[in-house]
């Protein structure tokens, strides 16, 4: 069972109450954020010492004929290459599963892997996490903007809260293109299609 302040904070992403190392704190956040998005609700009954109990409440699906007569008579969106850029591997795996029925991923570790495969290849836009070692976002933004690569318009930040006055200032100028982990499916391509329209 959960204590009250650990209930509370449950689906608080990075929030965990394993040891460093051990866990992300994204698992339940991640959860609460696909049923959400399936205008679906997760209730959590727990007692101290005794246990806890999840129970996810979804609206009944709608008869198989309707989803394939509405998939198809739905536009084709095209399908955009996508280069996602996290340090941490379990969230750089999770977001090319999110992505990947809807666009071709790539990933890279670093900012210096995605420099090198943005100089290479062609991107529809760019996913990168604003805090990570190497400069993160900030620097990806820089580096693109200075070899006049048109990805730095069409390069959106993930993040989990700033971490200084410079990453507030930076979430501040981008606006609409800084997304809050954890990001649902359809928050992320939706937010790719607006930034591919916005400057194409």
């Amino acid at each position: 069972g959960m204590s009250d302040t650990t209930k509370e904070r449950l689906f608080e992403p990075f929030f965990s109450t394993k040891p460093a190392g051990l866990g992300t704190g994204l698992g339940l956040a991640v959860s609460s954020t696909f049923v959400t998005a399936m205008r679906g609700e997760m209730r959590v009954e727990s007692t101290l010492g005794k246990g806890s109990e999840l129970a996810i409440d979804l609206d009944a699906a709608e008869p198989t004929a309707a989803v394939a007569a509405r998939i198809a008579t739905a536009p084709s969106a095209k399908r955009r290459h996508v280069l996602i850029v996290d340090d941490d591997a379990q969230v750089l795996s999770m977001l090319a599963r999110q992505l990947g029925p809807d666009c071709d991923v790539d990933t890279a570790s670093t900012v210096k892997d995605a420099l090198d495969r943005a100089a290479r290849e062609t991107y529809d836009a760019v996913i990168c996490d604003l805090t990570m070692p190497d400069g993160g976002g900030e620097r990806l933004l820089t580096d693109l903007r200075a070899a006049g690569s048109p990805l730095a318009d069409r390069t959106l930040l993930i993040t989990g809260g700033a971490r200084g006055e410079s990453d507030e200032k930076l979430i501040e100028r981008l606006g609409s293109r800084v997304l809050r982990k954890p990001c649902g499916r359809s928050e992320l391509v939706d937010a790719i299609e607006r930034v591919c329209l916005t400057v194409s």
